[in-house]
């Protein structure tokens, strides 16, 4: 080996954000030695918390949902379960600003499909026409049941065009920073073509399938975050990891003969590899390995978002918010995509009397405003949240934080290019990470899983040959 050379590691992960750390915490479970490597300064990736004054401001998700197990699983095997906090029950979940007024979702309303019909109806959500148009989807046969379609096609299809702009753009596209034209429903929400091909009528299907009083009892504990913020999973992860981690060292080239090599001129040869990186630079990486699977890579979009953390005075805040945010749909002509009422959500977030309020822009609606120097991000998202909440006087503090094109965007047949990427890529390289199979914590902590468990498989097929 060359001085410029590094010892052989049986796997080499690339990338030091959520899915390369818990690649590297599944290997180390199954005794398979490891080298992280990450480009930046820090581990974590897009999670971020900042700790100020007493604040915990996130930067990145506030939480993960516990309906899909693997990020509280990874919780509890790190032995850090009494970090747990559970997301506060208040009397709205959630407001949708319309018309100049804060509209609180009617009860019994899952995503977008009114399980409730009566509350439902004398809600101001939608207008008469538009709340009798989307119950026609009790009426509306099935279509194209195994083809995935957008978003907006199916909501419109299911529920009319006043469901897709009011509820849906909102709501769903919120979650994913997706335009409605190109997200697709078999990626992003599979559940719902699910119920559509098994009921006919979503509103059947929901009605049938989800106990409601069960479902009310259990949304307390449906989100889960830690007490001292998310990036504390991280920290834990990083003291709990035996193998090499190195940090700003960028993999610059994936050679052919199982090595790669590090901008500082060494190369570290390896067995395996995961690649945790974006895409879109996963796509790079891969260039001189195999072209085809580069390509399929490069097709995955990516966006911008951007988020303001701040901080009030409770005694400033005129009116009673007993919520976790507010949607707000593209027709309000905002420069904000929603409001999170952080200190209402978590408990421990700021000090008493004070008040914590996060702001996101940078969706379909709002991507303009990412092109804004910091300065007038703040003055017209500041802006905007006063207006909505009525607010007259000046925040404590303020976090402003952008992340350029870091949100994976699910496009129409997402589904069919991932399993192109999995089939062409060799046998000893694996991926993980949120521009996969969800962009979720949990998701992302499975991706991670499935990868390590495939190295396991493989090695112990190749100590049998």
């Amino acid at each position: 080996m060359s001085d410029a050379e590094e010892n052989e590691s049986q796997v080499v992960i690339i990338g030091g954000g959520l899915a390369g750390l818990a690649s590297a915490w599944y290997l180390q479970k199954k005794n398979i030695s490891y080298t992280l490597i990450e480009s930046s300064d820090r581990f974590g990736g897009l999670i971020e918390s900042l700790h100020d004054d007493g604040n915990v401001v996130e930067f990145g998700p506030d939480s993960f949902i516990t309906r899909k197990p693997w990020a509280l699983d990874l919780v509890r095997d790190l032995d850090i379960d009494d970090e747990l906090i559970f997301v506060n029950k208040t009397q709205e979940r959630i407001y949708i600003y319309l018309n100049n007024k804060l509209v609180p979702l009617p009860d019994g309303l899952r995503l977008l499909i009114p399980t409730k019909i009566i509350p439902f109806l004398f809600s101001s959500i939608m207008t008469l026409r538009g709340k009798f148009r989307l119950l026609l989807d009790l009426v509306i046969p099935r279509k194209n049941i195994d083809i995935d379609e957008s978003v907006e096609s199916f909501v419109t299809r299911r529920f009319g065009r006043e469901a897709l702009i009011n509820i849906a753009e909102p709501i769903l596209g919120g979650v994913y920073n997706s335009e409605m034209s190109t997200q697709s429903i078999l990626s992003s929400f599979p559940q719902f073509k699910i119920m559509e091909k098994n009921h006919g009528s979503l509103i059947r299907g929901m009605r049938k399938t989800t106990n409601m009083q069960s479902e009310q009892q259990s949304y307390e504990k449906g989100f889960a975050s830690l007490k001292q913020g998310m990036d504390s999973l991280i920290s834990t992860l990083v003291k709990s990891l035996k193998g090499k981690l190195i940090l700003e060292s960028e993999v610059i080239e994936i050679q052919k003969n199982n090595s790669i090599k590090l901008k500082n001129g060494k190369s570290i040869n390896f067995e395996y590899l995961i690649i945790a990186t974006q895409a879109n630079t996963t796509s790079k990486l891969l260039e001189n390995i195999n072209k085809d699977t580069s390509k399929l890579l490069g097709q995955i979009r990516y966006e911008s978002v951007g988020c303001v953390s701040f901080v009030f005075n409770e005694n400033d805040i005129p009116q009673s918010i007993n919520s976790h945010g507010v949607v707000v749909p593209g027709i309000s002509n905002k420069n904000i995509d929603g409001i999170q009422f952080s200190s209402y959500k978590w408990n421990g977030r700021v000090q008493t009397g004070k008040v914590l309020i996060r702001g996101f822009f940078g969706g379909p609606n709002t991507r303009e405003i990412l092109e804004e120097k910091d300065e007038l991000i703040l003055e017209k998202v500041l802006e905007d949240i006063k207006n909505i909440l009525n607010i007259t006087t000046t925040p404590l503090n303020s976090y402003l934080k952008k992340w350029i094109n870091s949100y994976p965007q699910y496009d129409i047949n997402h589904a069919s290019l991932i399993l192109k990427i999995k089939n062409n890529l060799p046998s000893n390289i694996k991926i993980s990470g949120n521009a996969y199979h969800g962009i979720g914590m949990p998701d992302t902590v499975n991706s991670a899983k499935r990868a390590a468990e495939e190295i396991e498989i493989d090695i112990k097929e190749n100590e049998k040959l």
